[in-house]
């Protein structure tokens, strides 16, 4: 389990961990026989329990400690690149979210070909005018037997504008010819197929 506070406001987490603090000291008050071991070991565990279950599925439902916002969900729409003097592709993105953790996958056909992109390196960041820019490096490992699509990585940087649920933005890659182009995509539900 990867858990991480680098989208979590500081001042606010803080406060939350000691108002957990507080919360605990009240039920072993109250219910001693409840959290007999000792106390110290109890609180961490209670407050394990609860920063655990924010990071995965509360955070949702109170976002207030957080610097970011949900773009999690399943995105479609069209890839346009340089290669080959240029081609517009249809395109998937895929992105899986807790609140400590951002995983992308992107998936493209061309020519009958479904090619599969995954994130190894990510980062939201909350723009002041409330949009998210989401940049990360990814890696491809290629189609086998394919003259096309041949291994490589890359990097995007999407826009997910406010009150739109949409992804607009540009990637390059290091491909034998190196490749750049733009992305608009929309958001199309929550259910993530991790599939084409």
């Amino acid at each position: 389990m990867k858990l991480s506070f680098k989208y979590y406001k500081v001042n606010t987490l803080i406060f939350f961990i000691v108002a957990l603090i507080a919360i605990h000291s009240i039920i072993v008050s109250l219910i001693p026989e409840t959290f007999n071991w000792i106390p110290s070991v109890s609180a961490i565990a209670f407050i394990s329990f609860v920063l655990i279950a924010y990071d995965k599925k509360l955070w949702k439902y109170f976002p207030y400690l957080l610097n970011i916002k949900d773009v999690s969900g399943r995105y479609e729409g069209t890839l346009k690149s340089n290669y080959n003097g240029g081609k517009e592709i249809h395109i998937i993105i895929e992105i899986s979210q807790t609140s400590s953790y951002v995983y992308i996958r992107q998936f493209s056909y061309d020519n009958e070909l479904i090619s599969c992109s995954e994130s190894i390196n990510e980062h939201l960041i909350m723009k002041p005018d409330g949009s998210i820019e989401i940049s990360f490096a990814y890696k491809n490992d290629g189609i086998e037997n394919s003259n096309t699509i041949n291994e490589h990585k890359g990097f995007c940087v999407l826009n997910c504008s406010i009150g739109k649920n949409d992804l607009k933005g540009y990637y390059f890659s290091n491909r034998e010819e190196p490749t750049k182009g733009t992305i608009e995509t929309k958001f199309v539900g929550k259910k993530l197929k991790g599939t084409y």
